[in-house]
């Protein structure tokens, strides 16, 4: 948490203290006079760019409630600023704050406006911090920072009244209806003996509900929870002197507990709350504040030049670190490469005395390096079997009636030739038989070229079967071959012809055939040849 000014203003003097790491130091007093601005000055300019915010605890700061229409927040903004140079025209510190909804009919926003009436209270201390170059983070009143330290002590009463006292300033009393501030009342005083801070007090909250009573902020079945903050040891005092008022709850608070509930580990001796409100204005500034974007200029500028520096030096820190790591892995790399070049060192010795002791192969390099070529073409990478008897079966699947007596796969350079292809004897009990001499195609193996790879190498599969069952219909089976010939043609770059059907009916066949009489065949035997074109580079 960087470093901070805290300012606190009351109407007899000007409190300032040096703020880091939660504990407050270098704190002076300034009384409201020329010789207290001078010497305030000289303050300030010993540490010039520390953020300064001023918190204030005057007599001369208003509060008024009201409802406006639930608008945009555009719109918003606009009747607010309106409301607040109508009711405040004198001062430009001044603040309008939208505390929630109406529960009931149009649901309208419930606003606070709260202004310093009197702007020539701060107004010479703000341009003394100008000057001097300190940034102004904000101005923040003392009453508005109470909401922060009622939820810090974790009272939830309706209707709440917050007594505090701050040893030059007085006494400060705060009203809350739902844990929204509604009104802030504070009396004045230097300084209070502790005899008579009991009877001070107790007089005081009497005067406030009189106030608040006239003003119908509760009905008479409502309870106005009292919360006295002061040291232990007055409790009792205070209790005793107390105004006996039927619908006043007293709720005594001790103001070590009050500290340790916000975080301050310093020890209070006596009832003065300064302490707790310059530790809320540290750790938990209100929400609200009064100071312009003029005044405020030098703190946008401090924070965007902390933001910058905050950026170079994690941008710095991730280059060290990126530098360190990558000088690790250099050396790594380079006693890794060290490694393995020494390695294949003893590898490549090991490997001549390998070979030194070898006896020689009686085959030459030459017939080696061919047989290698031989393989990588033929082998690896020749086109799959696989692939084309897969594309078949897909096929087959569309046709039970068709059953496989033999296929016939291979390579070759001729789309014409039939691979050695060999039918497989059928029976002779058909009544109907054709026939025609075929020429025979000699096989023509592949051809490798220059780059270890098949040339003009087609893919030739012939399948021999039948159909099965048969009944003698051979117009049925022809239809049939003829329906599987055209699923075949589907495949791609194939090209599908028949070799052999149950019956050839060409006009180069002879046809003969038995009565009808002859007991049916079994079978209705046919070949096909699909061909594969060569896959082009």
């Amino acid at each position: 948490m960087f470093t901070k000014r805290l300012l606190l203003l009351t109407n007899h003097r000007l409190l300032s203290m040096i703020w880091k790491n939660g504990k407050a130091l270098d704190c002076q007093i300034f009384p409201l006079t020329e010789e207290g601005r001078l010497a305030f000055s000289r303050h300030v300019a010993a540490l010039p760019g520390v953020p300064a915010y001023l918190l204030t605890d005057l007599v001369e700061e208003d509060f008024r409630n009201d409802i406006i229409p639930h608008v945009i927040q555009r719109d918003r903004r606009a009747i607010l600023e309106r409301k607040l140079s109508q009711i405040y025209r004198s001062t430009h510190y001044r603040l309008g704050i939208v505390q929630g909804r109406e529960p009931d009919g149009r649901r309208d926003d419930r606003v606070l406006y709260t202004a310093i009436t009197n702007p020539e209270l701060i107004r010479p201390w703000i341009e003394l911090l100008l000057e001097l170059g300190a940034p102004l983070a904000g101005i923040y009143s003392a009453p508005l920072l109470s909401g922060e330290l009622l939820k810090a002590l974790k009272i939830t009463s309706e209707h709440t009244l917050l007594t505090s006292v701050e040893t030059g300033g007085g006494l400060r009393q705060s009203y809350f209806h739902r844990g929204e501030i509604k009104f802030s009342r504070l009396t004045p005083v230097s300084e209070i003996s502790n005899e008579e801070l009991p009877v001070f007090i107790a007089d005081e909250v009497g005067k406030t509900w009189q106030y608040l009573d006239s003003l119908r902020y509760f009905t008479r079945a409502d309870t106005l929870n009292v919360c006295i903050l002061a040291h232990a040891s007055h409790h009792a005092d205070i209790s005793g002197v107390a105004p006996t008022i039927l619908q006043l709850q007293y709720q005594m608070i001790d103001i070590g507990e009050a500290a340790a509930r916000i975080g301050l580990k310093e020890n209070l001796p006596g009832s003065d709350s300064t302490p707790i409100f310059l530790h809320l204005l540290g750790t938990r500034p209100s929400r609200g504040q009064f100071a312009g974007r003029e005044e405020t200029h030098g703190m946008r500028i401090w924070r965007a030049r902390a933001s910058l520096y905050a950026a170079s030096a994690v941008v710095l820190a991730t280059s060290a670190l990126w530098s360190g790591f990558s000088t690790y892995l250099t050396l790594g790399k380079d006693n890794e490469m060290q490694r393995i070049e020494e390695s294949a060192r003893q590898l490549a010795q090991q490997y001549q005395v390998s070979m030194n002791a070898r006896p020689r192969s009686p085959i030459g390099a030459a017939v080696m390096r061919d047989s290698v070529t031989l393989y990588d073409a033929l082998v690896q990478k020749s086109p799959s079997i696989t692939r084309s008897l897969r594309e078949i079966s897909h096929v087959l699947d569309r046709f039970p009636n068709i059953r496989v007596q033999q296929i016939v796969w291979g390579l070759t350079s001729d789309a014409n030739s039939l691979l050695g292809y060999t039918p497989i004897a059928a029976s002779d009990n058909s009544p109907l038989r054709s026939s025609r001499i075929e020429t025979a195609t000699p096989t023509s193996p592949p051809r490798i070229g220059g780059d270890n790879t098949l040339v003009d190498s087609y893919q030739t599969t012939i399948i021999e079967a039948d159909i099965y069952p048969f009944n003698g219909d051979y117009r049925a089976a022809l239809r049939e071959i003829e329906q599987f010939v055209d699923a075949l043609k589907t495949l791609q770059g194939a090209q599908i012809s028949t070799l052999m059907r149950p019956v050839d009916l060409t006009s180069n066949a002879t046809l003969s055939g038995r009565s009808a009489n002859t007991p049916a065949p079994s079978q209705a035997r046919f070949a096909v040849k699909l061909t594969t074109e060569p896959a082009k580079p």
